[in-house]
């Protein structure tokens, strides 16, 4: 007979965390494992828990839960990809970056949208 074997549950969305999305401009590189494709583009907002990366191009691809790497300032961050607009990838990180980091980064390369 065989044993039943219990369906492992996704985790669950987390809301992201408070904090003023305020618009920057670091240059970064989104990684597409899989694909072996890189993107150049930038950074326009950043959360400890999310990014929004606008893709150096005219075009954006329509993409979702592609697993990628966000690399700011030279450190990959491991995401996946939760939304596409037409301002660009909403990016949520596997590991939530330092506060104290992403109010660094923002303060250092922020614009005026």
């Amino acid at each position: 007979m065989l044993d039943r074997i219990d369906k492992v549950e996704a985790p669950k969305p987390q809301p992201p965390i408070q904090l003023d999305r305020r618009p920057c401009c670091i240059v970064s590189e989104l990684l597409f494992d899989e694909e072996d494709l890189v993107l150049d583009g930038i950074v326009r907002w950043l959360l400890p828990d999310r990014a929004l990366f606008r893709e150096a191009s005219r075009y954006i691809l329509e993409r979702s839960n592609d697993r990628v790497r966000l690399r700011i300032l030279g450190k990959d961050h491991p995401a996946k990809i939760i939304g596409t607009t037409r301002d660009g990838y909403e990016i949520a990180f596997e590991t939530p970056i330092p506060h104290e980091t992403v109010v660094e980064w923002v303060d250092r390369y922020l614009t005026e949208e």
